[in-house]
């Protein structure tokens, strides 16, 4: 598989484990808590692809990338997320990773010209949040409170994935 969405050229999906340094996890960045947060999204969005979620879904590159990253809450990347939740039923009133203005200053400006108030697809992490759903979705758990670090998404799927990458455990 090829990711072009997100670069100018196409790049193996293997690269992506080469971005993000094998271990410890949480020592990649210690000045930057945000740069740390984000760099974990790939790891969490690997039950997606492991679990056999993406193949038999038919998630696209597209699905893969947003999952994968954090967004500037562009039209085209809040159109991901909007026709990623559409293939599930849900809205994204189900996020809940909360709203905020786009990260774009094209994007926010248009926002605001439109008189709508962003939403929890602008949030530049809705991308992965939609990945923690659709991980629901196809396992038929419900989404409410996938948050949580007790949520069976969590406790089955994203922190084993973690845990497996950085070769720690995450339960001490």
């Amino acid at each position: 598989r090829t990711a072009t969405w997100m670069f100018s050229t196409p790049r193996p999906i293997s690269l992506l484990r080469q971005l993000i340094p094998s271990a410890p996890c949480f020592t990649v960045w210690p000045s930057i808590r945000k740069a740390q947060y984000s760099s974990l999204k790939p790891m969490h969005a690997t039950p997606l692809i492991i679990e056999g979620v993406a193949d038999a879904t038919g998630l696209s590159d597209e699905h893969l990338a947003i999952a994968c990253s954090s967004h500037s809450g562009e039209f085209r990347h809040v159109q991901v997320v909007d026709r990623w939740l559409e293939t599930m039923g849900l809205s994204h009133r189900v996020l809940e990773c909360g709203a905020h203005v786009p990260g774009d200053p094209s994007a926010a400006r248009d926002l605001v010209l439109s008189g709508l108030e962003p939403d929890s697809r602008h949030n530049n992490c809705s991308g992965k949040h939609t990945g923690f759903v659709a991980v629901s979705s196809y396992f038929d758990i419900d989404p409410f409170g996938y948050i949580s670090p007790e949520h069976p998404v969590m406790k089955r799927f994203v922190t084993p994935a973690v845990e497996d990458y950085c070769r720690i455990d995450l339960t001490q």
